[in-house]
């Protein structure tokens, strides 16, 4: 498994591009509205992937750094204390995780809400013929 950070780096330039995207409006005509859904759901696939992956960085990094608080400590520690010490050393891990999850839900609430306004249009448009 590559390094966390490498990994991270290597995901910035296209999380960009989702960032964008998801800045733009969507169209009001439906072609170009259609469109603008394919293309989110494409990016939602990949988010997904990138997401476990973010997922596995974590958990990783989660028991690793558990190892180091036990190891670390000698006298005995509370189940909560370890806790709060490992999540507070996978800050970069649960941040990034935290942020790809942000966009694939705002990924899916751009496509729930372009599926809304083609039903519209199918509705306003077929009623007008």
């Amino acid at each position: 498994m590559e390094r966390f950070e490498d990994f991270k780096t290597q995901k910035a330039g296209y999380l960009t591009s989702v960032l964008t995207v998801l800045k733009s409006p969507l169209p009001d005509e439906a072609e170009p509205l259609w469109q603008a859904l394919r293309d989110a759901e494409g990016y939602c696939g990949y988010l997904q992937f990138i997401l476990a992956k973010a997922d596995a960085y974590l958990d990783t990094a989660e028991r690793r750094e558990l190892e180091k608080v036990i190891r670390e400590n000698t006298e005995k520690m509370p189940a909560y204390e370890k806790e709060v010490q490992v999540r507070a050393r996978c800050v970069d891990e649960r941040e990034f995780r935290d942020y790809v999850r942000g966009l694939l839900e705002a990924i899916k609430q751009r496509i729930n809400l372009g599926q809304s306004r083609l039903g519209y249009m199918r509705d306003v448009y077929a009623k007008g013929v």
